[in-house]
């Protein structure tokens, strides 16, 4: 996984701003009847990336303890 770097922060807020007003106002049906799904999916996402980050972090730790024990 790349690392996020302001510029996809960036797209990423645009997008996530843009796209619930664009659903809303266009695709009346849809975002009512998808509307449980796509906040269900971010949710996960959001937990998937969460515990990435959470190994990686534990990989960094323990790969520090090892050069101190050194």
């Amino acid at each position: 996984m790349p690392p996020a770097v302001p510029t996809n922060l960036n797209s990423w807020f645009l997008v996530g701003l843009v796209f619930p007003m664009v659903a809303s106002h266009y695709m009346i049906s849809w975002s009512a009847n998808h509307q449980y799904l796509v906040s269900v999916l971010l949710i996960v996402e959001t937990g998937v990336m969460n515990v990435r980050k959470i190994k990686n972090t534990i990989q960094r730790l323990r790969s520090k303890v090892c050069i101190l024990q050194l």
